[in-house]
């Protein structure tokens, strides 16, 4: 019996030591820690929450869409979150639809339905509309693109970490029971952000080590699917009137729920 006991109780550990993250413990004063904190740092800093422009690739990898943007973003009735305007093209420059994320809620108006939609502004609802997994909700990635990697993906705490032959560090962290990884260069830059059974995104950054592009892929049980975002211009937004953050549903369009 008490050899019995001794097997499951190896069996357990075995399992649980599955179920951690590789790599060494993260401790502290040591490079990993500091690369971290580093990293850290600058992603707590206040924001570039500039005006951006450029292009969305999206869907299954063999059929993917290219659509432009336009985002712009301010301060909202709630502390927590920004009011968000974004405005979706073709390619030709017809305008195919406008967005509005306030107060936790989203508009979508498209005009060629002269239809409005209306509904919680969740990663469900974007699903839903662009029939595709965002790997962040819309605050997230607006954080996200004004250099607040750190807040966009909820604080995480690293458990362990793994040096990388090329100097990049890999730190690992469960959360929820998902397994996360995030890649920092010896800049200290995130240029790899996994999620397992999600997105695997490489992340690169211009001069100011802000993201320039998000490319990434994931499988979703039935094909695999693309994602690739460029930020091609950045504007100061700190001065945008007041109106650019509106979107008002015209008269006579068809208005529908989303939730």
């Amino acid at each position: 019996m008490r050899a019995l006991r001794l097997c499951l109780l190896c069996l357990m550990l075995a399992a649980l030591w599955g179920c951690a993250p590789k790599g060494q413990p993260l401790l502290p004063q040591s490079e990993a820690a500091s690369r971290w904190q580093t990293f850290v740092q600058r992603s707590s800093a206040p924001g570039r929450f500039d005006v951006l422009s450029g292009s969305l690739r999206f869907g299954p990898v063999n059929d993917t869409q290219r659509v432009t943007y336009l985002m712009r973003s301010g301060i909202g009735t709630s502390t927590d979150e920004r009011v968000i305007r974004l405005d979706v093209g073709a390619p030709a420059g017809t305008a195919l639809g406008s967005l509005l994320f306030k107060d936790g809620r989203m508009t979508l108006i498209v005009p060629q339905e002269r239809r409005a939609y209306v509904g919680e502004a969740s990663q469900r609802n974007l699903r839903r509309m662009l029939s595709l997994p965002l790997p962040f909700d819309m605050q997230g990635l607006n954080e996200a693109l004004a250099g607040r990697l750190y807040s966009a993906l909820d604080a995480p705490e690293p458990e362990r970490y793994e040096m990388l032959s090329g100097g990049g560090i890999v730190y690992r962290w469960r959360k929820g029971g998902t397994l996360s990884e995030l890649e920092l260069s010896p800049e200290a830059l995130p240029v790899r952000w996994t999620v397992s059974e999600g997105w695997d995104m490489a992340i690169a950054s211009d001069s100011e080590g802000l993201p320039s592009r998000l490319s990434g892929q994931m499988e979703n049980g039935e094909e695999t699917l693309r994602l690739v975002l460029l930020v091609k211009e950045r504007r100061p937004g700190n001065d945008l009137p007041p109106a650019s953050l509106r979107l008002d549903i015209p008269a006579g369009f068809d208005v529908r729920s989303i939730d």
